[in-house]
This record gives structure tokens, C-alpha cells and sequence, in this order.
């Protein structure tokens, strides 16, 4: 057996063009003009006509047809970015409008499975959405549907929820009835909020487990951004509980709205992987307004 000297694929010794890429075989002896297609004798050519003159060498194709830059994986480390919750809230809102209806809807039935399921389905419907998200800034049309896509990183998501609630209900049980208790947790809670911004989209998007997302996250929040976002973390939360105003209804504007937002933040810091992933991305509506 012979290798091939263009991609190394194994080939016969008879062969006189690599059965892979199609680059022709130079056998002992022989010079690149005898390299060329066999002629066919003249009783066996469909045409009845004479043979012509031998081809030259086989053509080889370029291994990318187009000259596009690649495009490197999204990195686990959070990139040097700061905290830009006026841009955040600016982008967030206008990715939600752009399917303002889907991200309603699908966040309607996330809110109902979750109190179905006593809130176990929180956590992977959570990262469904940041799903749905992630495919509106990519330019796909998401489908309700796509929320169940946060199954597939089932347990990592139960778990990340599971810290979670944990987290909230030890920073507000005592700061019902000690003064200084409902300070730490004025303190603590917007800042335990903004890092799970980022905790289930690494899960969903980075494959990550749930010790490792917090940890990614964690490192994005402290100890550099702390206060930029403890700011932003109370600022979502009072957006949120406007929502509530109006019998709730509003709760499901404001709520995927903010979801959105978050999805904008993470992608500030961590990107995201493929060609609209690029420092200063074009955000899909604004090429819809031109």
C-alpha cells in the first residue's frame, strides 16, 4: 500500500489518482505529463469519434472553497468586558420585540410547568429559554417548542436551581425579623442574581456542569464588577417586580424581557460560538429597519 502524497490517505500501489482528494498518483518512473486520463480506443468510445488528446492532471479542489475567517469557539474564560446595563436593557429590548409574542408565550409556559412541578422544572426550562434567545440573536426564528431543548442538560440545571433557591431563601428567611439580616441580604442578593445570569447559559451553551458554570460565573462577577453588578442585579429585580403591577400581566413582558437582556450580558462576556460572534456584533434588527 501507498500513501498519498497530497493527503496521505492509503491507496494502492496501482492507483494513479487518490481515491479522497483526487490528486494524482506519480508511479516509479513516470513524470507529471504522463500523469493523465487513459484514452479510450475508438470501438469503445459511446461517440464513435477518435480519441483526442490526453488530460492533464486531475483537478484538485481547494479544501475550503471560500476564503472566510474561522471562527473560534466560545471561550470559558470571561473575556475583558464591563458592566453596560443602559446598552444591556437597549439590546435586550429590542431582541425581545423582535419576537416579543414566542418569548411570552414560552416564558407563560415555563411559569406553568414550573408550578405543576413544584419549580423542579425550573432550572432546565430556564436554560430552554436562554435557548430560544441565543437562536434570535443568531438570526433563527425560535419556537416555543425550543424551551424543552434545557432537558437535554437536565440535571446540571436542577442542580443550578437547586443552589439557587437555596441562596435566595437563606439570604431572605432571617431578614424578616433582624434588621441587620435584611441588610446583608440587600447586600448579597442582587449580587447572587447576577451571577446566575450566567450560570445557565454556560450549562446550556457550553456544555458545563454546575460547579464549573458557577465557578465561570463567579469569575466574571467578583471580585472586579461587583458593584457595576450589584447595581444591575437590583436594577433587574425592580424591573421584574413591575411586571407584577396590573394583576401580574405585565409580569410577562417584563420577566423575558429581562431574560433577554441577561442573554445579551452573557454574550458580552463569555460570546458566542459562530460568525455573528465578533466584538462589535450586528444585531439582527437593525439590518430588518434598513
Amino acid at each position: 500500500m501507498a500513501n498519498c502524497p497530497s493527503c496521505g490517505h492509503n491507496i494502492s500501489d496501482t492507483a494513479r489518482f487518490c481515491t479522497r482528494c483526487g490528486a494524482p498518483i506519480m508511479q516509479p518512473g513516470s513524470s507529471s505529463e504522463d500523469v493523465a486520463t487513459r484514452r479510450l480506443p475508438s470501438d469503445e468510445r459511446p461517440t464513435g469519434l477518435s480519441a483526442g488528446r490526453p488530460t492533464g492532471p486531475a483537478y484538485v479542489p481547494p479544501e475550503s472553497p471560500f476564503d472566510s475567517p474561522v471562527t473560534p469557539p466560545p471561550s470559558a474564560t470571561p473575556r475583558a468586558a464591563s458592566v453596560d446595563l443602559g446598552r444591556w436593557l437597549s439590546e435586550g429590548w429590542q431582541v425581545y420585540r423582535n419576537n416579543a409574542g414566542t418569548f411570552s408565550a414560552a416564558f407563560f409556559v415555563m411559569v406553568l410547568l414550573s408550578l405543576v412541578t413544584l419549580t423542579f422544572l425550573s432550572g432546565p426550562l430556564l436554560a430552554g429559554f436562554y435557548h430560544m434567545v441565543f437562536k434570535s440573536m443568531r438570526g433563527e426564528k425560535p419556537q416555543v417548542g425550543d424551551l424543552f431543548r434545557g432537558l437535554d442538560r437536565f440535571w446540571p440545571a436542577v442542580f443550578a436551581w437547586i443552589i439557587e433557591v437555596a441562596l435566595i431563601g437563606a439570604l431572605s428567611g432571617p431578614s424578616r425579623e433582624y434588621a441587620l439580616f435584611s441588610l446583608i441580604s440587600l447586600a448579597l442578593t442582587p449580587l447572587v442574581n447576577a451571577v446566575f445570569f450566567f450560570v445557565y447559559p454556560l450549562i446550556m451553551e457550553q456544555q458545563k456542569d454546575t460547579v464549573a458554570a458557577l465557578e465561570q460565573a463567579g469569575r466574571a462577577v467578583f471580585p472586579r464588577n461587583v458593584l457595576p453588578f450589584w447595581v444591575c442585579g437590583l436594577i433587574f429585580e425592580v424591573i421584574f417586580f413591575i411586571g407584577f403591577l396590573g394583576c401580574g400581566v405585565g409580569f410577562f413582558i417584563t420577566a423575558p424581557f429581562i431574560l433577554c437582556a441577561m442573554a445579551v450580558a452573557y454574550r458580552d462576556f463569555f460570546g458566542l460560538a459562530g460568525p455573528w460572534s465578533r466584538e462589535s456584533w450586528p444585531p439582527m434588527w437593525m439590518d430588518q429597519q434598513r
